[in-house]
């Protein structure tokens, strides 16, 4: 068997294992292989959590669903991923990835892949934008 893939997670890819997209079948057997560790910052959880909470109070679903979703991702989060911190010089790296034009990045999905650099780990990610500018900073991008 080939060695486990250590994989950051970008809050859009986690949100589709809590809400159903396009994304959810194919994150959810690349899971199911379990050939990864996966890890998620504080940063990626607040993202969920502010996603769920867009949901709330644009109502998509109601607030006993979002806080279901959110007792969910925390348990889940706990159980079957790895805590990482978003460290300065992280911010400092995505600073630098956001001013180059080229990449078209937003801060959060910069950070993602400044952390992923830092760790030398894999970029779990469903965006596009954020896939290409990670594979151009020599950053595997999964599933």
């Amino acid at each position: 068997m080939p060695p486990a893939v250590l994989a950051v997670a970008d809050a859009s890819a986690l949100v589709s294992l809590f809400i159903p997209d396009a994304h959810t079948p194919v994150l959810k057997a690349w899971l199911a292989s379990g050939n990864q560790s996966l890890f998620v910052t504080d940063f990626a959880a607040g993202e969920v959590s502010a996603t769920f909470g867009r949901l709330v109070r644009t109502g998509v679903i109601g607030g006993d669903h979002g806080q279901a979703l959110l007792s969910t991702f925390d348990r889940w989060r706990r159980t079957q991923t790895m805590p990482i911190a978003t460290e300065s010089v992280d911010v400092g790296e995505a600073v630098t990835l956001v001013r180059r034009f080229d990449l078209g990045l937003r801060m959060p999905d910069a950070l993602y892949i400044a952390t992923a650099s830092r760790l030398s780990m894999s970029l779990l990610t469903f965006d596009m934008r954020q896939s290409n500018a990670a594979r151009t900073m020599a950053i595997q991008v999964v599933p």
